[in-house]
């Protein structure tokens, strides 16, 4: 879940990058253009335009509120477009996860003999295998790099087992 929130929230931030350089060039014209007509309005403000019924255009406050909610729309929409891209690029790319995933297999006794039974066969080997064991002696190079991976392996059962039957055959 918080994979998830942390996937959206990255998504948002990189929102912008999604668009295409035309999309972000033609949005910021529109807003451009929306606030220099409304600071132009506000500037010749005092030639007032009227219409039919003899109503003042400019100082209307009807004509801000269509304003502002163009606006509102506009980032709306856009918002709405980059979140429909990334969740689409997000299926596809755990679509692929899941095939890769399903293409391997899972060896369940190695799974549960590595849960019950790892914890032990480490001890052992660690033990059998540690390199203090043959100071001085020409096997401690073979002890040493026997002991990296058994304790790179510490809970991989199956790895372990042919650890243990390598240590017998070189440590003997």
């Amino acid at each position: 879940m918080a994979r998830e929130a942390t996937h959206k929230y990255v998504c948002r931030q990189v929102a912008w990058n999604v668009l295409t350089t035309r999309q972000q060039t033609s949005m910021i014209k529109q807003l451009q253009m929306c606030f220099t007509m409304l600071m132009d309005q506000k500037m010749h403000s005092s030639t007032a335009l009227t219409d039919d019924m003899g109503m003042d255009l400019i100082n209307h406050p009807i004509w801000f509120w269509l304003f502002l909610l163009q606006c509102i729309v506009i980032v709306i929409l856009v918002f709405l477009l980059v979140e429909q891209k990334i969740n689409a690029r997000l299926a596809v790319y755990e679509r692929n996860r899941m095939q890769e995933y399903g293409k391997k297999e899972v060896d369940l006794v190695n799974v549960m003999k590595s849960i019950n039974s790892s914890k032990e066969l480490y001890k052992e080997l660690s033990l059998k295998c540690h390199p203090d064991r043959y100071a001085g002696d020409p096997r401690q190079a073979i002890a040493r790099e026997l002991f990296r991976d058994i304790s790179a392996n510490k809970r991989n059962y199956q790895k372990l087992r042919e650890i243990q039957e390598v240590a017998n055959k070189k440590l003997v």
